[in-house]
C-alpha cells in the first residue's frame, strides 16, 4: 500500500517518515516547505513540491503514484492559505464551497477532495502509534 504525505513545517513530518520505515513502507510527499528539501529528499521515496494553493497538483501526483491514504503533518496556518496563497482551480472551487474559513472547515474539505480521488485522510499518527504507547510520551 502506498501513503502519500502532506507535509508542512516543523518536525511532525519528519517524524511521520522516519516512522514509517520501521517496517518500510512506501511514502510519497508533496511538501509545502521548500526550505525542507535536503531533508524530505533523503527519506521519501518520492516527492514533488507543491505550493499551499496546488489542490489539484497534489491530488494528480497522488493519483499518478497509486497513493491509497494520505497523511497530513506539520503546521499549515490557514491563514496562509486563505489570504497568501494563489489556488488552482481545483483549490479554488474547493475554498468557495467552505461553510467558514477555519482550519476545521479546510481539513475537512481537503478530507474530501481526497476521497473523491479514492484517497482516505488517516490519523497523522499512524505511524507513531509504537513510539507513543511508550511510557513518558
Amino acid at each position: 500500500m502506498k501513503f502519500g504525505l502532506i507535509a508542512g513545517n516543523g518536525k511532525f513530518p519528519f517524524l511521520v517518515l522516519e516512522e514509517r520505515a520501521k517496517p518500510a513502507r512506501k511514502l510519497l510527499s508533496p511538501p509545502f516547505a521548500k526550505r525542507l528539501i535536503r531533508e524530505i529528499e533523503r527519506v521519501a521515496d518520492s516527492l514533488t513540491w507543491v505550493g499551499i494553493g496546488q489542490l489539484g497538483k497534489m491530488l494528480r501526483f497522488f493519483k499518478n503514484e497509486g497513493v491509497e491514504k494520505a497523511i497530513m503533518a506539520g503546521q499549515v496556518k490557514h491563514v496562509q492559505i486563505f489570504s497568501r496563497a494563489i489556488p488552482d482551480v481545483r483549490m479554488l472551487k474547493m475554498l468557495l464551497r467552505l461553510p467558514k474559513r477555519n482550519t476545521d472547515a479546510l481539513i475537512g474539505a481537503v478530507a474530501g477532495e481526497l476521497e473523491t480521488e479514492g484517497i482516505e485522510l488517516i490519523d497523522s499518527t499512524y505511524f507513531l502509534k509504537t513510539i507513543c504507547q511508550r511510557p513518558g510520551l
